[in-house]
């Protein structure tokens, strides 16, 4: 499962490299996730934030179901979101999913 998964970097190189693919992904910006959708079309894409998908299936709500996910990988933040960013909020659409 990728989390935060961008347009699917982290996900293309884990399977490059034949170390894991990504069953899931997780991505909170539409773009970024519609990206990921086209890059890697086996995978399931959950457009949403997540610590709510996460929160749903530790308790049960939610598939993948708790057990299914063999690893969790989450890459650096996208440079546009990161904290030592000073020009944040200049980097469009995805301002708009929720990030400061």
């Amino acid at each position: 499962m990728d989390l935060c998964s961008g347009a699917g970097g982290l996900s293309n190189r884990l399977e490059q490299a034949g170390v894991a693919r990504a069953c899931w992904a997780v991505e909170n910006c539409p773009s970024a996730a519609e990206a990921f959708r086209l890059n890697h079309p086996q995978t399931t894409v959950y457009l949403e934030d997540c610590s709510n998908l996460l929160e749903g299936i530790v308790e049960g709500r939610e598939r993948p179901c708790k057990g299914e996910v063999e690893i969790i990988v989450g890459g650096p933040p996208c440079q546009g979101f990161s904290q030592l960013n000073h020009h944040r909020g200049t980097y469009g659409e995805c301002q708009d999913a929720g990030f400061p």
